[in-house]
C-alpha cells in the first residue's frame, strides 16, 4: 500500500505472511517494491521477492528505483505519444474520426476487401437544413447538436466500423464486410434514431434530421473514389427527394 498509494519503495527483510496474503504458502521471506511514478502518480510497481531472509540491501533499492524511473519515462512518453497520435486522428468537437484519417482509411480498407473478396459499404449524411438551426440558435448550440449526433451515432455501431466528420455538418461510416442492402438499413436506423434524439440546452430543445446516402463495393463502386462519389450522389438524391431520407446508390452495369 505505501508502493501503490503514496510512491513510496520499501524493503522487508522478514516478511511475515500476515503482513503480505500473497505469500503465504510460498517461502517469501525478504521483499523490495518500488513504485513507476510518472509526474509523481504511481503507475504501478516492481516486486522482488527472495526466500532468504535479509537478501536484500538498501543499495538494492536504489539500483531498482535507477531501473524504474528509466521504465516510467518510457511508460509515459508511449503514454504521451498514443494521446497526440489520437488527437491527430480525432476531430476535435465531436469525438469522430477526421477527414484525413477517413481518406486514409477508405484506402486501406478497400484494398483489403479486394484482396479479401468483400463486401465494403459506406454511409454519408447531413443534417437537413443546420444552417437554420445556427441562424436561429447560435453556433454553440449547432456544436451541441453536431456532439449529441456523433456521441448517437458512435454508441450504434460495430467496432470495425469508421466514423468520421467529414466536412461541417457532414459525416460518413465505413463498414467493412457489409452489403449494400445491409447498410441501407443501418441508415435508415440511423435516420429514424436521430430524429428521435432530445436535444437541449438550459434555454433551447429541438430536434434535428438527416439525409443520407449509401454505396457499396462491389455493388456500386469499384474503386476508393467511386464508393465516396456513388454515396455522395445518393445523398443529392435524398436532398432533391424531399430530406429526412435515405437512397441507395445504382448498382453498376455488368
Amino acid at each position: 500500500q505505501p508502493c501503490i498509494y503514496e510512491g513510496k519503495s520499501m524493503i522487508d527483510n522478514d516478511v511475515d505472511p500476515e503482513n503480505y496474503p500473497f505469500t503465504k504458502g510460498r517461502d517469501i521471506h525478504s521483499l523490495i517494491c518500488v513504485p513507476f511514478l510518472a509526474k509523481g502518480v504511481p503507475l504501478g510497481l516492481v516486486l522482488v521477492e527472495h526466500s532468504i531472509k535479509d537478501a536484500f540491501t538498501d543499495e538494492n533499492v536504489r539500483l531498482l528505483e535507477i531501473i524504474c524511473q528509466q521504465v516510467s519515462i518510457a511508460i509515459e512518453n508511449a503514454r504521451l505519444y498514443q494521446q497526440m497520435q489520437k488527437l491527430a486522428t480525432l476531430d476535435g468537437l465531436t469525438g469522430a474520426y477526421n477527414r484525413q484519417y477517413f481518406q486514409d482509411k477508405l484506402e486501406t480498407e478497400f484494398n483489403k476487401a479486394q484482396q479479401g473478396n468483400y463486401n465494403l459499404s459506406l454511409i454519408i449524411f447531413d443534417i437537413d437544413y443546420f444552417k437554420k438551426f445556427n441562424d436561429t440558435y447560435g453556433h454553440l448550440f449547432g456544436d451541441q447538436i453536431l456532439k449529441a449526433l456523433s456521441s448517437y451515432v458512435m454508441k450504434t455501431l460495430r467496432k470495425e466500423d469508421i466514423f468520421a466528420r467529414y466536412g461541417g455538418e457532414e459525416f460518413v461510416i465505413l463498414m467493412p464486410h457489409t452489403s449494400l442492402e445491409l447498410a441501407a438499413e443501418k441508415a435508415e436506423e440511423l435516420r429514424k434514431g436521430i430524429s428521435e434524439l432530445a436535444i437541449t440546452n438550459n434555454l433551447v430543445a429541438a430536434s434535428v434530421n438527416i439525409s443520407a446516402g449509401v454505396a457499396s463495393y462491389p455493388k456500386t463502386a469499384r474503386r476508393p473514389i467511386d464508393l465516396l462519389n456513388s454515396a455522395d450522389d445518393a445523398l443529392y438524391m435524398a436532398k432533391r427527394g424531399g430530406r429526412n431520407l435515405v437512397k441507395v446508390a445504382k448498382p453498376l452495369e455488368d
